[in-house]
């Protein structure tokens, strides 16, 4: 005899599997930040995964399963504030096509946001399931287009001293070592998650080492230091204190580095070993760009020169740059306004993920995403490659709240 049952579950929590539907659209959900570290010219598929994921929720919602999330007020309006200020702030700029950019990225992603966030919450475990198994699916993919790893090297020691990740096409940039990175590290937090979860044995360590190694071949600094932040936050909010795994993945980060440059040859990887002795010029050229902000006479310190100015600063055009700091970019762009605001954004999230305020899973994992794409944004990028800061920001300041979910049992 079948029996119709309702209980009343937590929606935090992955008390009841997703069913096709909701596999989906989380799939989706990870597959769209995947092609947005893809190395090729594939633009017109993150806005149609992005749209698909969306028309399947709202499928999802005709079925009246309700997975959207609610915020609190004055989380919406200061997100509505702010997208207000980035859009007036385009008729400042004399670089309105990359300022026009930057508005509709943070404002789809924030939209998104709205869709995804209960969805991710709930069925985390999905999510992270997803990204490991994506994970192998990229690496497959940087194979393919950079070739192996030992050539890769050699070459750009030897030759050209090319870092991994370098795309161009068509005229535009599809990927850079710096978003490889990055994405490479979010991947690798996601197996470190899920290793709470699931027994991953030796698949764990593999994984680190190769992540590890193509990390360090991008030969990007910023994204390392944010993974190392971010996986001492896991143990802190995990509340893992495990010698022995902290041992081990220590072991393996130092032994990729040894690997590295003895491995490859020390005198042939002088390149390398320069990206990571900070004597290349990078850092101290980013330092100067950020020093640059507060020297420019015409600064608007309160409403800023308008959303993209910075481009068309530095540049004379139209164009896009930036000084690899949303701080300093929104305090030149958008002024102590548009820095004010995402400060109270950053705050309420940071507030929120207090080790011991964090009891729920789904929203551990955020967090610590949260976490690593914040302290990616302030080394690298603009709003335009920062969405996922967004993402993962507004995940965290969802709110779900208790449902009543239909299950069939038998008896």
């Amino acid at each position: 005899m079948k029996i119709n049952r309702y209980k009343i579950v937590n929606n935090d929590q992955n008390t009841v599997k997703p069913d096709v539907f909701e596999k989906l659209i989380v799939f989706l959900c990870s597959f769209s930040i995947l092609i947005n570290h893809w190395p090729l010219h594939i633009s017109y598929i993150v806005s149609g995964t992005v749209l698909l994921s969306i028309i399947v929720i709202l499928i999802d919602l005709s079925l009246k399963r309700r997975h959207l999330v609610s915020f609190r007020t004055g989380d919406i309006f200061i997100v509505f504030i702010f997208l207000v200020t980035l859009f007036i702030g385009l008729n400042q700029s004399y670089a309105p096509s990359y300022g026009l950019k930057k508005f509709f990225q943070v404002l789809s992603w924030c939209f998104y946001a709205f869709f995804v966030a209960g969805y991710i919450r709930r069925f985390y475990k999905t999510f992270l399931i997803c990204n490991f198994l994506l994970m192998f699916v990229y690496f497959i993919i940087l194979t393919l287009v950079y070739g192996n790893i030992y050539n890769f090297f050699i070459e750009s020691t030897l030759v050209n001293a090319q870092r991994l990740g370098s795309t161009y096409g068509e005229g535009e940039e599809l990927l850079n070592p710096i978003w490889l990175s990055r994405y490479i590290g979010f991947l690798l937090i996601s197996s470190l998650i899920l290793s709470t979860q699931y027994k991953l044995k030796f698949i764990q360590p593999v994984v680190f080492f190769i992540g590890v190694l193509y990390m360090l071949a991008s030969g990007s600094k910023g994204p390392i230091v944010a993974f190392l932040f971010a996986v001492f936050f896991f143990f802190r909010i995990y509340k893992i204190f495990n010698l022995k795994i902290i041992l081990i993945l220590s072991t393996i980060f130092i032994v990729s580095i040894i690997s590295l440059i003895f491995y490859f040859g020390i005198d042939n990887n002088q390149y390398l070993m320069e990206r990571f002795s900070f004597t290349d010029g990078t850092a101290a050229q980013r330092w100067n760009r950020i020093l640059d902000v507060f020297e420019f006479e015409e600064s608007n310190v309160v409403l800023g020169n308008g959303t993209g100015h910075y481009g068309y600063k530095t540049t004379g055009h139209d164009s896009r740059d930036y000084p690899h700091n949303i701080f300093v970019e929104l305090l030149y762009e958008n002024g102590i306004l548009g820095v004010m605001l995402i400060s109270i954004l950053i705050f309420r999230t940071i507030s929120k993920i207090v080790p011991k305020r964090v009891r729920n899973d789904g929203l551990k994992m955020s967090a610590c995403f949260f976490l690593y794409f914040f302290l990616n944004s302030l080394t690298s990028g603009d709003l335009l490659t920062n969405q996922f800061l967004f993402l993962f920001m507004l995940i965290v300041l969802s709110r779900q709240k208790f449902d009543i979910h239909k299950t069939k049992a038998r008896q």
